[in-house]
């Protein structure tokens, strides 16, 4: 028999990054795509943009597939010291993984087996980010 616990927060591990820089639009996005560790066979395919407006950050689950899909809205200073964080990172160590945890606006029913249990598509906020960098 599970018990059903309520998390607030999305724990993943990055498998793979990339920066797409549009010099003439200034409209650069970070693209994270990861493997969830609080929550049973999923991924999540977070982005993140440098923008100028503060519009809300959301994360996207549907129920038929095991992708959910991020979008975080940050403004240029912020976003520019989150790339800065990461080349740091990069130029230390680049064999082990950058953890990200998402602070969600409304919890979410998982089984102590990591099951998700939703029963129909959902968005919910991001009111949160951390970057957890390994160090050794």
């Amino acid at each position: 028999m599970s018990e059903w616990l309520q998390v607030k927060n999305l724990e993943m591990l990055v498998s793979k990054s990339e920066l797409n820089l549009d010099i003439n639009k200034n409209s650069d996005v970070l693209l994270f795509s990861c493997d969830l560790l609080n929550i049973a066979r999923g991924r999540c395919d977070l982005v993140l943009k440098k923008t100028f407006n503060s519009s809300v950050s959301y994360i996207s689950i549907n129920m038929d597939k095991p992708v959910m899909v991020g979008e975080m809205n940050f403004s240029k200073e912020k976003f520019e010291n989150i790339l800065d964080s990461i080349n740091r990172f990069l130029n230390k160590n680049n064999s082990k993984k950058l953890k990200i945890i998402l602070f969600l606006n409304k919890p979410l029913a998982v089984s102590n087996h990591g099951v998700l249990s939703i029963d129909q598509d959902i968005k919910l906020e991001i009111i949160n980010l951390k970057l957890i960098f390994p160090i050794i």
